[in-house]
């Protein structure tokens, strides 16, 4: 069963995290892949030999495709290569998706007969907005709500910002005409800082996670058992692609909160990525540390505080962080 909608850039780092699920995880997660436009091929290489098993489906999303490149024959192609490897793609469009785009995916799943996910931004989530786009859309598509994924995204929540979101949330879920009929209502947003400035070095930082704040507001909706979770675990929904050195920190996910052992850029520091070895060795001491054996990242954890690993980089543990938040989701929901 299905439970699980973690909303992962199509970098190394997040999609090789899936492969670290095990068997009976990863049927509980479909994944929506966001797919960056320069690494295309990497996931026609990466993807297939970890999401190929049966009973698989990816949520696939264009969004950030079209920012720079209007070419949709080379997006309906990069779909389709990946359906030929097994993959069992259900492509994602919103309301502001390309005319052209739309008619191809409304061709696309009439021809493959596969589902499809209609994605809906913040300043969408309101009731009569959404409630008059919905079934225009759904017209051009030429398909039906419980053929469709609807995946209600608040993308970036904050201390400031989240109770004014679950409060518009939740009357924008009650305006719409009975939720059990879609194939899935997805609820999502992220939490996570786009960086970690505001946190000293040296310190160990809890941050509330308050998209899993909302998502337990709204057990109190009478049709609560129809909507699923999804998030942006340790990234921020804000894609940067500027390229910079990041800190030698690790993000461990609780029930509540994420916690950063903050570190610095190993090249300002004698260790180097040697303050992983250290930042592990803290974690695992604390009372919110789940064992070794709790999940693979658990382990990788364990052995990285024991110096039995090597200390890896920033991309080991962008696998290791996703990976960790993953397989907690996974028990809690």
């Amino acid at each position: 069963m299905k439970k699980y909608y973690p909303i992962l850039k199509s970098k190394d780092g997040e999609v090789k995290a899936l492969s670290t699920l095990t068997a009976s995880d990863k049927l509980q997660v479909e994944p929506v892949i966001e797919v960056l436009p320069d690494n295309m091929e990497a996931v026609l290489s990466n993807l297939p030999p970890i999401w190929s098993f049966e009973g698989n489906s990816v949520l696939v999303d264009a969004s950030y495709y079209f920012l720079s490149n209007s070419n949709i024959d080379v997006f309906i192609d990069f779909l389709e290569k990946l359906l030929s490897a097994n993959v069992n793609v259900v492509p994602v469009v919103e309301f502001e998706s390309p005319d052209d785009y739309i008619n191809e995916i409304a061709s696309f799943i009439q021809h493959y007969k596969t589902k499809v996910c209609i994605r809906v931004q913040k300043q969408f989530l309101k009731p009569n907005i959404i409630n008059s786009l919905l079934p225009d859309l759904l017209n051009t598509l030429n398909t039906s709500p419980d053929n469709t994924y609807l995946l209600l995204d608040l993308h970036y929540i904050n201390k400031s910002t989240y109770s004014n979101s679950a409060a518009q949330l939740s009357l924008t879920l009650q305006s719409i005409p009975n939720t059990y009929d879609w194939h899935r209502v997805i609820i999502a947003a992220g939490s996570f800082p786009a960086d970690l400035s505001d946190f000293a070095p040296d310190t160990v930082s809890p941050i509330e996670r308050y998209e899993w704040t909302i998502w337990q507001s709204l057990k109190s909706l009478p049709f609560v058992n129809s909507l699923f979770y999804g998030d942006y675990g340790i990234k921020n929904p804000i894609h940067n692609d500027q390229g910079f050195q990041g800190t030698s920190s690790v993000k461990y996910t609780t029930e509540e909160s994420f916690v950063i052992y903050r570190g610095i850029k190993p090249g300002n520091h004698r260790l180097g990525n040697g303050q992983y070895h250290e930042k592990c060795r803290q974690l695992i001491i604390d009372s919110h540390y789940d064992g070794n054996i709790f999940s693979w990242a658990d382990g990788e954890m364990y052995d990285c505080a024991h110096r039995t690993s090597k200390p890896g980089n920033a991309g080991t543990w962008v696998k290791i962080g996703h990976s960790r938040h993953i397989s907690k989701l996974i028990s809690l929901l």
